[in-house]
């Protein structure tokens, strides 16, 4: 029973490192047994050796600590049979140890050639993630400081938030007025609490309670689950600095600055008239990607499409012959379906910005010149000027990777990040298919 298994475990060894069920079999054959002394190849114990990435001197001392004993336990035994199982053990540690077949090296060039694949794709997939790592605004993606934690009561995390999204509005307004970009809001919520408190370490430890008590009631409670969309506590891979920009522009449009705090207590119902001027703010601010279905010009303005007005009625659960203007909608949810309303509009300018690519790409080399990327920024940000859009090609480059290649998805971000318009310009220079 012991020779038995210890063939069996050596023959599956075999199979397994080869590749190919049955190896393991073959080479206890009778067939595998002819022509043992092959001249010029080297023997299987070297190949296995480097099949299994071990010296060959200690493989085979393996094998030298391994065989003896066992032969030794069936010769104790002193019967024919097992006599006959020692043989066939020994016989079999005699293949392994001789000259074989070509058809073994043929097993061993292919996984050589198997391996070289999988470094080749280790490889690649090294570099995609570096790429995939420059399409990451740095100082954004680092949510540790939301782990551990004690959760933060219900009632005290309401009043929190409003609070955040207040300091968070007057940030941005002062970055705005001076020109400096804003921060991101896992970045300002460190901010906030270094600010409140005085002290890192207690700043840390409070924010890490807040986090922990979104985490825990955030499914139960619709703001606690927005702000934690919005602060990347929640849902962190789908984190994205302009879906909080945007909802700060729709609250900016609803409350004065100084009073968000203070009017989002007890999550107000807000009229329909309202909440569509705060959502025409939001949709007209450079960080919703706006397409036709969105928007519409009345009188040479810009105004909701009425298919996003009907949509805001429906939140009220508007009845049959109920006067619109008498409607209201509490605050949460119509933050609620703004968020998802961004989420749709950014899954359409990917779609959009994608297209427009392959459009430009003309001869499919997937490769654009400054000429062809200039054309194609211009295509939707006709008056973006040289130096902004030098400053989108070489980004888009840096994401793609080395050469002159820009990929269709490093595109795409540069095109998001920088908020282009999700829609064409007629142009008289634009391509034409090739």
């Amino acid at each position: 029973i012991r020779q038995a298994e210890l063939k069996k475990i050596v023959q599956e060894i075999v199979s397994r490192e080869l590749g190919g069920f049955g190896v393991g079999n073959f080479l206890a054959s009778e067939h595998a047994r002819e022509d043992s002394y092959t001249l010029g190849f080297p023997g299987p114990i070297a190949v296995f050796a480097d099949l299994v990435g071990e010296d060959k001197t200690l493989l085979m001392l393996d094998f030298a600590r391994m065989m003896p004993g066992e032969a030794m336990a069936l010769a104790k035994q002193d019967s024919k049979e097992a006599n006959k199982q020692r043989r066939s053990m020994l016989r079999y540690a005699s293949v392994m140890v001789s000259r074989e077949k070509t058809c073994f090296l043929a097993w061993r060039d292919e996984f050589q050639i198997a391996k070289h694949e999988r470094a080749e794709e280790a490889a690649a997939q090294k570099t995609e993630q570096a790429r995939q790592k420059k399409m990451k605004k740095p100082g954004t993606r680092n949510m540790s400081m939301y782990d551990g934690g004690k959760p933060t009561a219900v009632k005290t995390l309401g009043t929190q938030i409003g609070a955040i999204y207040e300091g968070k509005v007057v940030s941005d307004e002062l970055m705005d007025k001076s020109s400096r970009p804003r921060e991101s809001m896992p970045d300002f919520l460190k901010n906030f609490f270094i600010r409140q408190y005085g002290l890192k370490s207690i700043a840390v430890k409070n924010l890490a309670n807040l986090a922990a008590g979104v985490r825990k009631e955030a499914a139960n409670n619709i703001r606690l689950k927005l702000f934690g969309q919005l602060a990347g506590i929640i849902e962190a891979e789908e984190f994205q600095d302009g879906k909080c920009d945007m909802m700060m522009e729709g609250l900016k449009a609803l409350f004065p600055t100084d009073q968000i705090k203070e009017r989002l207590e007890g999550s107000p119902q807000l009229p329909i008239s309202s909440l569509a001027f705060a959502t025409l703010a939001s949709f007209n601010s450079k960080y919703y990607f706006t397409d036709e279905d969105d928007l519409a010009m009345v009188d040479g303005e810009s105004d909701l499409h009425s298919n996003v007005k009907e949509e805001l009625i429906g939140l009220a659960g508007k009845e049959e012959g109920t006067d619109p203007d008498t409607l209201a909608v509490g605050i949460d949810k119509w933050m609620d379906w703004l968020m998802q309303e961004y989420s749709e509009s950014r899954g359409n300018a990917g779609n959009f910005f994608a297209e427009l690519y392959t459009e430009y790409d003309t001869n499919k080399d997937n490769c654009l010149d400054l000429t062809e990327f200039t054309a194609l920024i211009r295509a939707v940000a006709p008056n973006t000027d040289d130096m902004a859009i030098m400053e989108m090609y070489n980004l888009a480059l840096d994401c793609t990777g080395e050469g002159d290649d820009i990929a269709q998805d490093a595109f795409v971000y540069v095109a998001m990040h920088f908020q282009l318009p999700c829609t064409k310009i007629a142009n008289e220079d634009a391509p034409t298919a090739s």
